[in-house]
């Protein structure tokens, strides 16, 4: 029996998972990040001691590959293809691509050592049982120069290779190459690699090289760029919006530095992965770009712990918070200031100062947690992604883990799953929206239908004593009237035209013992017109017209409403040919800052912006009658 309880509230926890928007939303976002960064169907294949085996591999059914492994290496040597002809396998030694030369050679245990500047010749030979297609071979950016031969053929080069840095010169791009076998050929081939690196810090091929037909290359390469441009797009759009909101809005801080987070976020994505705004500015050194991008994430940083403390501002200690924008502001400082050789070891020690202040938020979470805080669940998901993208990044810096999950898939996650959040609070303040105006609406009438009995209950009272038997007839009239205006349950449901007429014939029944003879009501409404419009609508303005534009005429006067429907659209047109009202009393019927007069017309016309968009029209000649028009979408 437990057994089938546990299982049943396990499937209920599910269903719950499942209908949650948020965790829909961010398991989406996952798994498109994720299929972005599926390069390749199997990793099995890897290069050992500067050969790959591929065995029956077929690029065209199993995809592309990584060439990652132990590639030879030469130290200090710019070896051609031609020169591997004649040389002996006892010169080599061996080392871990993608990777750092001088970290990945103290491992090898070469000989002299090897140090982040200096120059060096990779090879790999790549053999098959099967003659290979025409290939293609893509190099992620790296910031040393380098050039690459498949077989004898100059296939890649950026920067420029050299034996110093006088006659060097770094590159920063990724870049394809294309290689077509000879038609006698094709099961094996080597790869040559020089490579120089000059500016200081880690040398060596740090990033995954692949291989694979043209084509799978290609759409490689289109992904990731739809990936980053993706990325870049979005998270820049929510960066303005946050920005917007709260210059528009309430002026909540929180929102300022999460729209400054989302545009640093975006701006960096686009020094990283295929640097397409180093091929917009090739003409730069590639260390501009690095201190650039390293600037803007100490900056990420600072802004994403002032948005978590503006949430959350009982939940950290202000002197931690001090700490950390102190030491943000001297990271950023020293980075415009060190040259690349001192900023790059600089990186390293701001990857653990940003793991410390992670460390810190996370403590501050669990004190979100124990409180049940508003809004906690989706902090301590969020700040758990970015914390876990973070010592990602770290991992990968080392070549320890290549997890997908790096800072910038993290916080585009984290970003994702508040706006989520946040749609949904617009989402409870567009219902909030909605409620408040049919409560509006319902104070509108409520206002509106004490006037009206207020001035019958005068004419009854003027014929009681009088003519009893015309005042019980009008007092029938009157609850008639009554139970007609007050069956409405919604404020804003329609009713049939023919309905309102009905009523409003009883309304001018009832006004007629007061006029006597002096009122003429005309209705100019075409037989088997069917129409629908809000309750209680035309009553306020033929009233208005009784009151300010016939009343005051000794003879008295005549009422036209007419109606009629072009384009589907209702058009009703009120008018009088009473005393009419100058224009500045006229304006001052629309005028919310007047409360004398033009109660029942204001309400009306913001009945009709409320529910249409759409406003009364009011036109009045002095002398001569007013003319109210109203439209109403069928």
């Amino acid at each position: 029996m437990k057994n089938i309880l546990s299982e049943n509230k396990s499937i209920a926890f599910v269903k719950r998972s499942l209908s949650n928007p948020v965790i829909i939303s961010v398991l989406l976002v996952i798994m498109l990040l994720a299929l972005f960064e599926l390069p390749f169907k199997s990793p099995s294949l890897e290069v050992e001691n500067g050969r790959l085996e591929l065995g029956s591999w077929n690029f065209e059914r199993d995809g592309l590959l990584a060439l990652d492994g132990n590639w030879e290496f030469y130290w200090n040597r710019l070896l051609s293809p031609a020169d591997f002809k004649d040389r002996t396998e006892d010169s080599r030694s061996f080392i871990r691509v993608p990777g750092y030369w001088n970290a990945a050679a103290s491992k090898a245990g070469i000989a002299g050592g090897v140090s982040g500047n200096g120059y060096s010749t990779y090879r790999l030979l790549v053999r098959s049982q099967e003659k290979m297609p025409d290939l293609a071979i893509k190099v992620d950016a790296i910031f040393s120069a380098y050039k690459l031969w498949i077989g004898e053929k100059l296939v890649l080069s950026c920067g420029k290779v050299g034996n110093s840095g006088d006659n060097s010169k770094a590159g920063m791009e990724a870049l394809i190459g294309f290689y077509q076998f000879p038609e006698a050929g094709g099961k094996e081939f080597p790869i040559t690699i020089q490579a120089s690196n000059f500016i200081g810090g880690n040398g060596g091929i740090i990033r995954n090289i692949y291989v694979g037909t043209p084509k799978q290359i290609q759409n490689f390469r289109d992904r990731k760029l739809m990936k980053e441009n993706f990325q870049t797009a979005i998270t820049l759009y929510m960066g303005l919006f946050f920005i917007l909101l709260f210059v528009m809005g309430k002026r909540e801080a929180y929102s300022l530095y999460l729209g400054i987070l989302c545009i640093l976020v975006a701006l960096r994505g686009l020094f990283l992965g295929e640097l397409a705004i180093y091929t917009v500015f090739s003409g730069h050194e590639p260390q501009v770009f690095y201190k650039i991008s390293f600037v803007i994430l100490c900056l990420s940083l600072l802004a994403f712990v002032m948005y978590y403390h503006k949430v959350f501002p009982y939940e950290i200690n202000p002197l931690l918070i001090r700490a950390v924008l102190i030491g943000g502001m001297i990271f950023n400082i020293l980075a415009l200031i060190f040259s690349y050789s001192l900023l790059y070891p600089l990186v390293f020690v701001f990857e653990v100062f940003a793991l410390l202040t992670f460390i810190m938020l996370a403590a501050a979470t669990v004190k979100v947690v124990k409180k049940r805080l508003t809004g906690y669940a989706v902090i301590v998901a969020g700040s758990l992604i970015v914390f876990l993208s973070s010592v990602n990044d770290v991992l990968r810096d080392f070549h320890i883990f290549k997890g997908w999950l790096t800072i910038t898939n993290g916080i585009f996650i984290f970003l994702i799953l508040l706006t989520v959040i946040l749609a949904k609070r617009f989402a409870g303040t567009l219902k909030m929206q909605e409620l408040f105006y049919r409560a509006e609406i319902a104070s509108l009438q409520a206002q509106i239908k004490p006037h009206f009995i207020f001035n019958v209950i005068n004419t009854i009272s003027y014929y009681t004593g009088k003519d009893d038997a015309r005042a019980q007839s009008l007092l029938q009239d009157l609850a008639g009237h009554l139970r007609s205006s007050f069956s409405f349950k919604n404020s804003d449901e329609l009713v049939a035209l023919s309905e309102e007429i009905s009523n409003l014939t009883s309304y001018l029944n009832l006004e007629r013992a007061r006029f006597g003879g002096r009122l003429k009501v005309i209705f100019d409404i075409p037989a088997g017109l069917s129409a629908r419009i809000p309750p209680f609508l035309l009553q306020p303005l033929v009233e208005n017209a009784l009151k300010h534009g016939i009343l005051p005429k000794e003879e008295g006067g005549c009422v036209r409403i007419s109606a009629s429907i072009k384009n589907r659209c209702l058009s009703i047109r009120i008018e009088d040919d009473g005393v009419g009202m100058p224009r500045e009393r006229l304006k001052g019927l629309f005028d919310e800052a007047l409360s004398g007069y033009g109660v029942g017309v204001r309400n009306v016309n913001k009945r009709l912006k409320h529910q249409f968009g759409k406003t009364l029209k009011a036109e009045s000649t002095e002398g001569k009658g007013t003319v109210f028009t109203l439209e109403i979408p069928q």
